[in-house]
């Protein structure tokens, strides 16, 4: 045995050379999709030629890491905000959630400044109490971004009868 040659590609048995020219037991494939499976074969490369090919092995790669969105919830609503006009992703209404109660207001949030804003109605649902959030089809042990729109209460100013909201956008 000199080299070896390995195929690879989306349908079985794999067509394309992914490498030639390996000496090592073991070859590292990168640039592969998200959820994707994946056949691939070895044939060897000696001086008689190539050999036929293995029979070909499949596994599927794992989800995206790019932090793609799993969910947008908008807690406390009772229904799903479009978010039509860009910024953030659409919400769903409030779900995966355990225990607390929800409270509405009417008073807009001022969101200037915030990148990504999500629609106002968001801002005016809330839960509140004691609760938690089990969000359903997360992989264990991978990373995942939390992105919460909350907003603020600005106190309201000596001699005013009104307080304000400001929109926080939070990462962690």
């Amino acid at each position: 045995m000199s080299s070896y040659v390995v195929d690879d590609g989306t349908a079985s048995p794999p067509t394309t050379v992914a490498a030639s020219g390996v000496t090592a037991t073991t070859y590292t494939v990168s640039g592969l999709a998200a959820s994707t499976t994946y056949y691939f074969s070895v044939a060897v490369v000696d001086a008689d030629g190539t050999s036929g090919a293995s029979t070909p092995v499949s596994d599927t790669t794992s989800p995206t890491t790019n932090q793609a969105e799993i969910v947008a919830i908008d807690s406390g609503a009772s229904a799903p905000v479009s978010n039509a006009n860009g910024g953030d992703s659409s919400f769903v209404a409030d779900e995966f959630y355990n225990g607390g109660g929800t409270s509405t207001s009417t008073s807009p949030v001022n969101v200037a400044g915030v990148t990504n804003a999500a629609p106002m109605n968001v801002y005016l649902t809330q839960r509140n109490g004691a609760f938690n959030y089990t969000i359903p089809g997360l992989a264990p042990g991978a990373q995942y971004t939390v992105l919460l729109h909350l907003p603020r209460r600005i106190s309201p100013q000596q001699g005013s009868a009104s307080s304000t909201w400001r929109s926080m956008e939070h990462r962690f």
